[in-house]
């Protein structure tokens, strides 16, 4: 049986290096998600407040608790078109 560490192997390192470069990868998309996922809700959070003041604001907890991407950007176009908080509020149960 070869007793060796495979980090001192050039094969080794390159896959270490590659799969740190991976995890890098990974690391640097999961952290433009949750800025998109941040931003977005920002951009409702003040619709919300500008539009139906109070009553929005009331929402915004459950808008915050989502976290499909698709629904946080249905709910931001749907605050220049609908009329009432009731509307959004709909759309966080569908």
């Amino acid at each position: 049986m070869l007793d060796f560490d495979l980090a001192e192997t050039r094969a080794g390192q390159d896959i270490f290096k590659k799969g740190k470069l991976e995890g890098i990868e990974e690391g640097i998309e999961k952290g433009i998600e949750k800025g998109r996922l941040e931003g977005l809700i920002e951009a409702i959070r003040l619709g919300m407040e500008l539009k139906f003041g109070a009553e929005g604001t009331k929402l915004l907890p459950r808008i915050e608790k989502e976290k499909d991407i698709n629904r946080l950007y249905a709910i931001k176009d749907a605050i220049r078109i609908v009329t009432t908080a009731r509307e959004i509020e709909e759309l966080l149960v569908n």
